[in-house]
Parts: C-alpha cells; structure tokens; sequence
C-alpha cells in the first residue's frame, strides 16, 4: 500500500492528464480521517463540459489502471461543474457532504 499524499497525487496527475480544466475532489472516510487500511478513495471529477457515458469511461479508465498498479479501489463520481452545482444537486445529502468534508485535490 502506498502513502495517501502519493495517491492523491496520482489521482490528480491522472485526472489533469485527461482534461487539465477538471476539478478533482477527495470525499469520504479518506477526506476525513477516519479511513480503515482497505478504504476505497472516493473521487468527484467535475468537468467544463456535459458529461455522458464517454466522458465517465475517458476518467474511469484510467484510475482503474491505478487501482490494479496501488492496489487500492478509487471509486470515482463525474459530474459536469454545471450539473454539480444545480439546485437539484445542491439539495441533496451527497453533495452537502462533499462541500463541507471535501480536499480539492
């Protein structure tokens, strides 16, 4: 297992390879502190652009070569920036979570 600080770095050299506009957000027990040896890394990618089935696979893909290289499960949400920040999302417990507990990468 590597270092969390290396693996964000990973993550985020990963994301910014395949779109350098891209906000990468690191939430859940990982943000927190409270993470367990085998907990996963949960990622928000938040795009410029609409995000569709090819979108989600052009950032999936490669964080699951990352996953198999660290040996860590990245378990990664992509939304568009416009559709994150919609009054439909804003209201939900996902996202208020993510706002308050979230480490921009």
């Amino acid at each position: 297992m590597q270092k969390q600080e290396n693996i964000t770095n990973k993550i985020k050299e990963k994301v910014k390879n395949i779109d350098t506009m891209a906000t990468v957000i690191l939430y859940g027990s990982r943000a927190r502190g409270d993470f367990k040896i085998n907990s996963d890394w949960d990622i928000l990618i938040l795009t410029p652009e609409p995000v569709n089935f090819k979108t989600e696979e052009k950032f999936s893909y490669p964080l699951y070569e990352l996953e198999w290289e660290t040996g860590n499960i990245i378990s990664v949400l992509v939304k568009s920036k416009q559709e994150w920040e919609s009054p439909k999302y804003k209201v939900t417990p996902l996202y208020q979570n993510i706002k308050k507990e979230g480490i921009k990468l």
